[in-house]
């Protein structure tokens, strides 16, 4: 609001508190019956163990599954009046459902109804028969904002303010203000005193499009919760954007939250200085590159800078690229290509097929090849044999690809020093869930910079390799993927054209999921 002088800030200020003050004061006294009930009543029994109240936390749901819960719940109620309202969307996973205090002890009963225990084993369901995790708690408040059952307070709140001279005007506001809503400028609000009362009353929020608003380089929390709360939350809402949230009211940094600022950023003189985080797009997206040496154009990737190769692989399978004739052919053609070890049962047949791969390529040009770590029989001749064609037979192996599991970190440490004293250029693993993701990570984190690549193919790709999801495992883990530099993530679910895989290496595939964009470095092929 306009203020230019102590006096009119503590005005401004007086109204604010009166139009705060009439907001909550209304719904208390038009609906006493919303104070919590009694704390033994068994229609109210929850697994949460608190004190019900008319507004439920959700933590754990995307907002398809929310509005799928939501909608389950409504349909087994007798009237309309017994419903409850999504009332506010905090992220992609976080919300917080509006209604009748029985209805909302009721809905928390639903919700755990629908959930798994944290710690159940669901690894070996199908996706679709998996139930979600959900965490239930309930808000300390004793109105429900944010839905329709405080509609028709609003009017009377409105009028009041007006005759109280309690009102705003939206010519008053000097810079953009963003709706909760939607994220719109409401300086386009006719009338801004009744806006804001059903913004706060009965305006569900979406805090993830409010915090989007296009153009927003920082910002700047002034709360009192310090490092959590909403400045996390709002990082969450934004990360991966660039966009740092600098915390107000805080001095001192955390080591643990290092992508939060404090308030020395405001005061840096040199922009350089101020805390800054990743853009996922700007830092790993793909470039186009144009060679003045022969005008060709290329696509610049992590893969292609690491792997020196185009964005496009083939991966070793079993029986496809355990013929080193067809692995030749792809590298002649300039592309990565796997030989697949699992085909390989001697030590004598795997010094054969290596010499005849090796002959059939061009010199400069390196061999990778696929090893299956969960086959031990395999696993026990092939690696040694391996390491002793780079010695003794001079073989150009440049590359290991440790296939059907991950070894366990201090293992796969091992194997990497021992690829990296025959010099070898990179390792990769295909990890099958979240949890072996993340110990590729750890991995990756551990070994000095040596170059690894992450094939992640999920379940879908004929379900051979685990049965999770393509989508999740990445969207939960890219953060930590984008952690460590040496990291090359590759995608292979089922790609068979250009239209379907671009989405994954510009990384407009998680826009949908509310993400940023989350590139993927290569595209790989299997079968």
């Amino acid at each position: 609001m306009l203020t230019d002088d102590k006096e009119s800030f503590i005005a401004g200020s007086k109204k604010a508190l009166g139009l705060w003050m009439l907001v909550g004061a209304f719904p208390q006294l038009a609906f006493p019956f919303f104070h919590p009930v009694d704390h033994g009543s068994n229609h109210l029994a929850n697994s949460t163990n608190v004190k019900p109240t008319p507004m439920v936390s959700i933590h754990g749901l995307n907002k398809l599954q929310m509005s799928k819960t939501i909608d389950g719940f409504n349909c087994k109620q007798p009237s309309a009046n017994h419903f409850v309202q999504l009332a506010v969307a905090n992220t992609v996973d976080q919300f917080i459902v509006a209604g009748q205090i029985e209805q909302a002890a009721k809905f928390a009963q639903f919700a755990k109804s629908q959930s798994a225990a944290a710690d159940q084993d669901q690894s070996k369901l199908p996706l679709t028969l998996r139930k979600p995790v959900i965490n239930i708690d309930y808000l300390n408040i004793t109105m429900p904002y944010h839905c329709d059952m405080l509609q028709d307070l609003v009017k009377d709140i409105v009028n009041i303010a007006l005759q109280k001279g309690w009102a705003f005007d939206a010519s008053d506001l000097q810079i953009a203000v963003h709706s909760n809503d939607d994220g719109h400028d409401i300086r386009s609000e006719s009338g801004l005193t009744r806006y804001l009362v059903e913004s706060i009353c009965i305006l569900p929020v979406d805090w993830q499009c409010a915090v989007n608003a296009p153009s927003i380089t920082h910002s700047v929390y002034f709360g009192s919760d310090g490092l959590h709360g909403f400045a996390q939350l709002t990082y969450n809402n934004i990360e991966g954007q660039g966009i740092p949230v600098i915390c107000a009211g805080v001095s001192a940094k955390n080591s643990h939250l290092p992508y939060l600022g404090t308030n020395a950023d405001l005061y840096c003189s040199n922009l350089a200085n101020v805390t800054t985080v990743p853009n996922w797009l700007a830092d790993f997206g793909p470039k186009l590159v144009h060679l003045a040496s022969n005008d060709a154009v290329h696509i610049d990737t992590k893969m292609h800078r690491i792997f020196g190769m185009p964005t496009v692989m083939v991966a070793g399978m079993t029986l496809t690229t355990a013929n080193e004739d067809f692995v030749a052919a792809i590298s002649q053609a300039g592309y990565h290509a796997e030989l697949a070890g699992r085909g390989i049962f001697t030590a004598d047949s795997l010094d054969k097929k290596v010499h005849t791969l090796a002959s059939l390529l061009k010199p400069g040009q390196g061999i990778t090849i696929n090893c299956i770590y969960v086959n031990q029989k395999q696993w026990s001749f092939q690696f040694p044999g391996i390491l002793q064609l780079c010695t003794k037979g001079q073989m150009p192996i440049v590359g290991l690809c440790i296939g059907g599991g991950v070894p366990s970190v201090e293992k796969a440490l091992e194997i990497i020093e021992t690829l990296h004293s025959n010099d070898f250029r990179h390792v990769s693993f295909k990890p099958s869930n979240a949890q072996a993701i993340l110990t590729v990570v750890d991995i990756a984190g551990k070994c000095n910079g040596f170059p690894v690549g992450l094939q992640w193919t999920g379940g879908r790709a004929g379900g051979h390799h685990s049965l999770e999801d393509f989508h999740q495992p990445i969207l939960q883990t890219y953060n930590k993927i984008c952690s460590q530099r040496n990291i090359v993530l590759i995608a292979g679910s089922g790609f068979g054209d250009s239209e379907g895989s671009l989405p994954y290496l510009t990384g407009d595939w998680s826009t949908a999921s509310g993400f940023a964009p989350m590139p993927f470095d290569g595209i790989l092929l299997g079968s």
